[in-house]
């Protein structure tokens, strides 16, 4: 599967689009890592029993970036994947401006040489597999982790009729901006030996 961030602008002007997130209430977790009088998020819950579930907008601000995965007829008949693209946005809460998070946005594309057969389109609508990003989320949370940015909602949609592939996936994931800089791996090797040092030691700890 070749992976290219050169013209990948498969998700162009979602500037001030609204996406609605899920986030399942999971009784493994701490409470304090989903309360929204914790954390300061103005949600609604909805009386789903079990499990509750809680319902976030959020507002598209900023596209920061986007990687897209191809892949050939070949290696999708063999089982390989499924192509996608994954962008990286900025967003903020609908109701309260001054809540920033990431979203990522996984949007399957057609395979490679397909783009224009709607018989062979049809025929890669398959179910993606389980959102190991997510998945990642989740347990951090369910664990307690408070080294990592906390998981806020999720969503699955299925592409409309003028998409690249209808009835193709399109999954919604929405994490924590924490303050400070992203540590991008640029942003790490411009830094001096001795400051990653310290990251990476801070690492281990929080991995430990």
């Amino acid at each position: 599967m070749a992976r290219s961030d050169f013209d990948a602008r498969f998700l162009r002007g979602l500037e001030g689009t609204k996406v609605t997130t899920f986030y399942d209430i999971d009784h493994a977790q701490e409470p304090s890592a989903i309360s929204p009088t914790a954390s300061g998020i103005a949600t609604s819950v909805e009386s789903l029993s079990p499990p509750p579930r809680i319902c976030s907008s959020w507002i598209i601000t900023q596209k920061l970036s986007e990687q897209a995965a191809y892949l050939t007829k070949e290696n999708f008949d063999n089982g390989v994947g499924l192509p996608l693209t994954a962008g990286l946005f900025l967003c903020h809460l609908e109701e309260e401006l001054a809540q920033i998070a990431f979203m990522r946005i996984y949007y399957q594309i057609p395979v490679t040489g397909t783009e224009d057969d709607l018989a062979k389109l049809a025929q890669q609508v398959i179910e993606p597999e389980v959102c190991s990003e997510r998945e990642a989320f989740k347990q951090l949370m369910a664990q307690g982790c408070t080294a990592a940015p906390r998981y806020l909602g999720y969503d699955e949609k299925k592409q409309g009729p003028n998409d690249l592939v209808p009835g193709g996936f399109i999954n919604y994931l929405v994490w924590e901006k924490v303050p400070g800089e992203s540590l991008t791996e640029d942003f790490f090797w411009s830094l001096d030996r001795p400051t990653r040092g310290d990251i990476r030691a801070k690492f281990r700890t929080a991995f430990k």
